[in-house]
């Protein structure tokens, strides 16, 4: 028998690959959500950056991706603050950002 076939099959191979490919339109729609909060466009886009960062993070857990997990945990937490320093909240989103490119690398 060849190598390959000694391998255990990973059930969820697929949905790993599909959850790396959403994930940039996920990352994409928190960054304009930060954007806005950041220029005082209303308290709605720190919520919903809330509520985006924690099922990212859910998701990302679930995968198996956990530096993106931890990440955006973090940011979550952050959120959850009300009004965080947006230094604090700028520093997370480099850092989940690298997280994520390391699906598409990987």
């Amino acid at each position: 028998m060849p190598p390959s076939s000694l391998r255990p099959l990973d059930p969820l191979a697929e949905l790993r690959e599909r959850f790396a490919a959403r994930t940039q339109d996920r990352l994409a729609c928190i960054h304009e959500l930060a954007t806005a909060w950041r220029a005082g466009r209303g308290s709605g886009q720190l919520d919903e950056l809330r509520r985006e960062a924690h099922q990212l993070a859910g998701s990302a857990g679930t995968f198996g991706f956990l530096a993106l997990a931890e990440t955006a945990a973090a940011l979550e937490a952050a959120a959850e603050q009300g009004n965080p320093p947006s230094a604090k909240i700028e520093t997370l989103l480099t850092e989940l950002t690298a997280c994520a490119k390391c699906l598409v690398t990987a």
